[in-house]
């Protein structure tokens, strides 16, 4: 089977996504594929997680570098910006303007229409055309966000150089939870998605709620291939009696997450207990530093908080497997269906797991996993956890389904894709 992934994503750009896609592509070459990946031309600044890809052949066209585009990335700074980020780099007055357009909207940041990636989009259709020989692939996979590789998917198998069509939505597009659009283009973004859902042969995203969604808007099968770990990681370092560390790694979006009821529930231990509060220590890798001091400001327990920024992903890693206890947020917005990478790296780490806000889909993972316990949202609920956390109590009671955490594996995700990718091209036999 021919397959040619087309994804921005791609090592050595250090994301999840990237390393999501990364595991799709060595794991349907070992198992057999003829797999090619046409992906962008990464940054010199974007070359922070190198991976080898033996098998795998990495095509990477480079962005065409039009007066939008520059004015874009230099707006955004050399990092960029993810909706629901705060805007801290951005250059400038200016900048800073642009940033919270971006924030608020998803343009310009691989999330909504426009994007710097659209001047991608008939480069790498022509490259794909070119990649084929002349013979189509079987199937071309696409894994958006940006939304930019669907489009150039599509006009692939719309040049007959793909026989099959099978799109992955990491994150939804026109109805993204965390990026409302822009009004000259929404118009525009619902009529492309609505032709590219009607032509697609199967879609996969990454949770039920996700796929509730696409199921109302496309007559193709629609599966969930969940985001996965890289593997579980015991605990194997020895508590340290006089610290209580509680790790947050990852971004938080102001209108989908509360950080409010777990601050309210530091400051209740503070007047309760003062003792085990001394012993707190919050632990916030990752881009959202300010974002939880704005909020512990506002009660007092800004004290408590060890801000440290971006990290690498091994750092990363290394916060969560030295933590006592893992922070993690449900969300509260009205949308369902988010389940990030960072839920399932923690599920694969040995601390436990204290889900705070209402119970949803994190909620419920977790318990099924038997991996944490669900606080909900009432402060001094919460700082009663946190209390079975710091004795012990809490990770004493749990019964981890290892079975159930392996099945999580990126690479057992990614072997069940394969399975479905074998499936529509046998289709296309008939």
């Amino acid at each position: 089977m021919r397959v040619l992934i087309v994804s921005s994503f791609y090592p050595p750009q250090a994301a999840i996504a990237s390393r999501r896609v990364h595991t799709h592509a060595q794991t349907w070459s070992r198992l057999g594929a003829d797999v090619t990946v046409l992906t962008t031309a990464k940054r010199d600044d974007q070359r922070t997680d190198p991976r080898e890809s033996g098998g795998v052949r990495v095509e990477e066209i480079a962005v065409p570098a039009s007066p939008v585009v520059l004015w874009a990335r230099r707006l955004a700074g050399d990092r960029g910006l993810r909706a629901g980020q705060t805007d801290a780099g951005a250059p400038g007055r200016m900048g800073r303007l642009v940033g919270g357009v971006r924030s608020r909207t998803g343009i310009y940041s691989g999330i909504r229409m426009p994007d710097v990636t659209d001047a991608w989009v008939e480069p790498a259709v022509r490259h794909g055309r070119a990649l084929s020989g002349g013979v189509p692939f079987d199937v071309v996979f696409a894994s958006s966000g940006p939304y930019t590789t669907l489009r150039v998917a599509d006009g692939i198998v719309c040049a007959g150089a793909a026989r099959r069509f099978v799109a992955e939505f990491r994150d939804l597009w026109t109805a993204n939870h965390s990026a409302r659009g822009c009004v000259p283009f929404r118009g525009r973004e619902r009529a492309i998605e609505r032709s590219i859902l009607g032509r697609v042969d199967r879609v996969v995203t990454v949770s039920d709620a996700l796929a509730g969604w696409l199921r109302g808007r496309t007559a193709a099968p629609v599966d969930v291939i969940y985001n996965g770990h890289g593997g579980r990681r015991p605990r194997s370092i020895p508590r340290d009696a006089t610290v209580f560390k509680i790790a947050y790694t990852g971004a938080v979006y102001e209108r989908g997450h509360d950080l409010g009821p777990f601050m309210s529930a530091l400051a209740v231990l503070r007047a309760s207990e003062p003792a085990m509060y001394e012993r707190v220590r919050v632990v916030v890798a990752g881009g959202s530093g300010e974002v939880f001091a704005a909020a512990a400001r506002r009660v007092g327990v800004q004290d408590r908080l060890e801000l440290l920024g971006e990290v690498s992903h091994e750092q990363s890693l290394e916060i969560q497997n030295r933590a006592d206890v893992l922070l993690s947020l449900e969300w509260t917005g009205p949308e369902g269906g988010v389940l990030t990478g960072k839920v399932f790296e923690y599920l694969a780490c040995g601390a436990p797991i204290l889900v705070v806000g209402p119970c949803r889909e994190i909620s419920e993972l977790v318990i099924r996993c038997g991996r944490g316990a669900h606080a909900g949202d009432d402060p001094a609920a919460i700082a009663e956890a946190l209390s079975d956390a710091a004795s012990g109590a809490m990770e004493r009671s749990l019964i981890p389904d290892e079975s159930l955490i392996d099945s999580f594996s990126r690479e057992r995700q990614s072997a069940r894709l394969y399975e479905m990718l074998l499936a529509c091209v046998g289709s296309a036999e008939v």
